[in-house]
């Protein structure tokens, strides 16, 4: 789903390249730190089977950026700011950029995920 959400994503971007770069900045990022977060979790096999524990500091942090800007953009969209120099609804380079992040991040993880556990059945 968030690959398809990102393909989706994109395509309405093409037309504004700020929004675009900030995208696809993000979802270079967010991969990158979704091989570290893989590095960082721990993989165990015992006699019950194979278990993981991520390290929570990234996904977690990744996970609060995201709702923390999209609180931002409903204050300042809901009347709470007097600044006028925001940008208008779904036009923001910085809120692609952290959702970009986050489906960076969570793709790289789950799918890294998928392929260590498919590999030790």
């Amino acid at each position: 789903m968030l690959g398809l959400a990102s393909v989706l994503i994109a395509g309405t971007s093409l037309q504004n390249p700020p929004l675009l770069s900030g995208f696809g900045g993000g979802l270079f990022l967010g991969v990158l730190l979704g091989f570290v977060g893989l590095h960082l979790t721990r993989f165990e096999t015992t006699d019950e089977g194979h278990f993981y524990t991520p390290n929570t500091h990234i996904g977690v942090a990744i996970s609060l950026l995201l709702a923390a800007r999209i609180a931002y953009r409903f204050m300042v969209f809901g009347g709470f700011s007097t600044m006028s120099n925001h940008p208008p609804p779904m036009q923001s380079p910085l809120t692609f950029f952290i959702i970009g992040l986050t489906f960076g991040y969570y793709l790289a993880y789950y799918t890294g995920l998928f392929v260590h556990t498919r590999d030790k059945k």
